[in-house]
């Protein structure tokens, strides 16, 4: 039998605009949650991610709202902070029961094998977002000893330093560091 749902998201970017989608299949949390997963996955990112759900999943269908199909059994809304909704219909009439709400990669998480889970990643204090990404694709960013100590060597050599210590000063000096 097939479990229908509708999908509220984000269209864009700085954007308070919202699109609607319906699925007319594999509505369950299960489902949701692959598709949510492959909408991450999804390489072109243009559009928010809104866009980035519609690309991902081919049988998503443009839908006026959550009402607008009255034989959906979840509904599913991700907001501007990345927070997700999920209301399953209940057994009478037309009420709805909030099953989960958190943060949507969670979600996705209770569903995925471990290897595939979601993770937030700070790379760095200086960056103003996180990134979620697979340990998977966390893996690829690897940088070899080999090759962060031949980048170190070009550095030092063109500001004239010879120890990280003189390294650490000069960032302090200008201001990059604090000691």
């Amino acid at each position: 039998m097939s479990t229908r749902a509708t999908y509220l998201l984000p269209a864009a970017y700085h954007s308070d605009q919202m699109v609607c989608f319906y699925i007319h299949h594999d509505g369950y949390p299960e489902g949701a949650a692959d598709y949510f997963y492959e909408m991450h996955h999804c390489n072109n990112t243009r559009g928010g991610m809104a866009g980035r759900f519609f690309r991902a999943n081919l049988n998503a269908e443009f839908t006026k709202d959550h009402e607008e199909h009255g034989d959906t059994e979840f509904r599913y809304t991700i907001n501007h902070q990345d927070e997700l909704s999920v209301w399953k219909k209940g057994m009478l009439g037309n009420q709805w029961n909030i099953i989960y709400q958190g943060s949507w990669h969670h979600f996705v998480n209770k569903y995925l094998e471990e290897s595939e889970h979601l993770h937030l990643f700070r790379l760095s204090k200086g960056l103003q977002n996180e990134i979620l990404m697979t340990i998977h694709q966390a893996e690829k960013l690897f940088i070899s000893p080999k090759t962060l100590n031949a980048s170190r060597y070009s550095i030092y050599k063109k500001l004239n330093i010879k120890t990280d210590v003189e390294l650490m000063i000069l960032a302090n000096q200008t201001g990059l560091m604090e000691l």
